[in-house]
């Protein structure tokens, strides 16, 4: 059993179709998520995509972007000017954003493509100035393994002092004890084209302290401005937490040596529960 290696992109195959098929269900076999992602996430982009395209204009392109979903920091990248390629594991997500395409002008598109891929084991057949890993998508790695299979192959891909950037959220500790509640209990938003509210309810949660992840069940509804609830389904996902020092140990034992830390989009330092922001170049 192979459980991943420093200079390779090896993987634990066991634990590979585990992951697809827990951690990100919410992306790959839910229908509502990839749909209503954008919207439930909107609030939360406006400081996360300056952030993303200051880091390619200081650091250039071609850009690569691990966990693409449905494009919204890819397409914010190309239309600053830069060469992006997107990658993802869902398909509904990357559905989603391609036909962003006719929402940008051709020079944009031009500069934009998107692939279906993993990102423990991919194999793009070019280097890349800058990586990106924005929205916590490095937490469905649920093994120190696959953290350390994805690592090797971001550095495969990035040229000589290259730059990784990704942002995970720093645990807060009393969301990782076994009977740990949701922080959220739901959220509600309303579409501001279709008037439709869409609500999410987080129904139960599993915390292992031991192997520090968690999975969490939940339902999407989708109701027409009548109140009716027209569209309704559950699914789940899981993540693992990475300490802020352990998490530094992972990227210099994978070849990076961290440049800056931060704890929000804006510039802070690090800071206890809140995000941990990671500025790293290729060793």
């Amino acid at each position: 059993m192979v459980t991943g290696a420093l200079n390779g992109n090896m993987v634990d195959s066991s634990m590979d179709n585990g992951r697809k098929a827990g951690a990100t269900a919410y992306y790959s076999e839910s229908e509502l998520g990839p749909q209503t992602y954008d919207l439930i996430y909107a609030g939360q982009y406006p400081a996360m995509l300056d952030f993303y395209v200051s880091c390619a204009r200081k650091y250039g392109g071609p850009v690569l972007e691990i966990g693409a979903g449905t494009g919204l920091v890819t397409w914010a990248i190309a239309a600053d000017g830069h060469d992006v390629i997107g990658i993802d594991l869902s398909k509904r997500m990357l559905n989603i954003a391609r036909a962003k395409k006719d929402e940008n002008d051709p020079s944009t598109s031009e500069r934009t493509e998107f692939r279906e891929a993993d990102m423990v084991d991919f194999q793009l057949g070019r280097k890349f100035k800058t990586a990106i890993i924005p929205g916590r998508s490095f937490q469905h790695l649920l093994t120190p393994g696959e953290q350390r299979s994805a690592l090797a192959c971001i550095h495969s891909h990035l040229g000589a002092g290259g730059m990784l950037i990704m942002n995970q959220f720093d645990p807060k500790l009393d969301y990782c004890l076994p009977n740990a509640e949701p922080p959220v209990k739901s959220n509600e938003i309303v579409d501001p084209e279709s008037g439709r509210k869409i609500r999410r309810t987080f129904l139960s949660r599993t915390t292992d302290p031991l192997t520090q992840t968690f999975s969490e069940n939940m339902r999407l509804e989708v109701f027409d401005d009548a109140g009716e609830r027209i569209s309704h389904e559950e699914t789940s996902w899981s993540l693992r937490w990475t300490y802020r020092q352990e998490m530094q140990y992972l990227l210099e034992l994978s070849g990076f040596n961290v440049q800056e830390q931060l704890s929000d989009f804006l510039g802070a330092g690090p800071a206890y529960a809140k995000e941990q922001i990671w500025i790293c170049q290729k060793s």
